[in-house]
């Protein structure tokens, strides 16, 4: 009779577990707490609330996207090939087509990816280091995009 009861016992506890091994519950709780723990991290985070971060970072993205809109409105207007510095000199060889200037905008948001990268690496050990690369990475975005503007107006 202690037989049939075990077994008994053990059908009933595969009937009612339904294959699962803790409740379902226990899954909610487990991502809830899993959400719960990122989003402290991120708060607690002083990489992301750092206000001159975002500050610098956002200027970037402005020119970036600001050299785009201007190349793509001013396009059409251009000459098939121009310089790509600002002097042209006697040769054909320092010209380019004009559709190379697409690439002063890739070259922003790249330099904006690697500075931010950099920046976020260095930032704990010295954050004013962090400030200063980003500050230069702006600096440079900013050249670029005068460099746009002084060219494409010379050919408008």
């Amino acid at each position: 009779m202690k037989k049939e009861n075990s077994k008994a016992k053990k059908e009933q506890v595969k009937q009612l577990s339904l294959g699962l091994k803790s409740p379902l519950s226990n899954v909610f709780y487990n991502f809830k707490s899993r959400i719960v723990s990122r989003l402290n991290l991120f708060g607690a985070n002083s990489f992301i609330n750092d206000p001159i971060i975002w500050l610098l970072v956002s200027f970037q993205i402005v020119g970036g996207f600001y050299q785009m809109i201007y190349i793509l409105n001013q396009i059409e207007k251009l000459p098939s090939l121009i310089p790509l510095f600002g002097y042209s000199g006697n040769s054909i060889d320092t010209l380019v087509p004009k559709f190379y200037y697409l690439a002063f905008p890739l070259i922003s948001f790249l330099l904006l990816v690697i500075g931010f990268r950099m920046a976020k690496s260095v930032y704990f050990k010295n954050n004013t280091l962090a400030h200063y690369t980003l500050f230069i990475e702006l600096l440079v975005s900013l050249s670029l995009t005068l460099h746009i503007i002084v060219i494409i107006s010379q050919y408008v």
